[in-house]
């Protein structure tokens, strides 16, 4: 909240004193998408630390498990074609 106070106050008092009457939305407008950015880069900062100290490192995984997996669920499907058939 005190981010956004201390951009929104002066950002709308520069606006409403200096810009023309006629740009002042047109300002507004582009002083939106940049706090938008400051957002989206302070969100996505936040995500990368939290990320990296809870990271779980995955299992690697070769063709021959890619393989097995394919056979198996082959062998699932003619398994449920048999059963439906009977």
């Amino acid at each position: 909240m005190k981010r956004n106070l201390l951009f929104w106050i002066p950002v709308q008092f520069v606006a409403f004193a200096y810009i023309p009457q006629d740009q002042q939305i047109s300002v507004l407008i582009v002083c939106g998408l940049v706090w938008t950015v400051i957002l989206s880069v302070s969100a996505g900062a936040i995500k990368t630390e939290d990320s990296e100290s809870d990271s779980i490192p995955l299992p690697e995984v070769g063709m021959s498990d890619v393989n097995n997996a394919m056979e198996s669920t082959t062998i699932m499907e003619k398994y449920e074609s048999e059963t439906v058939k009977r």
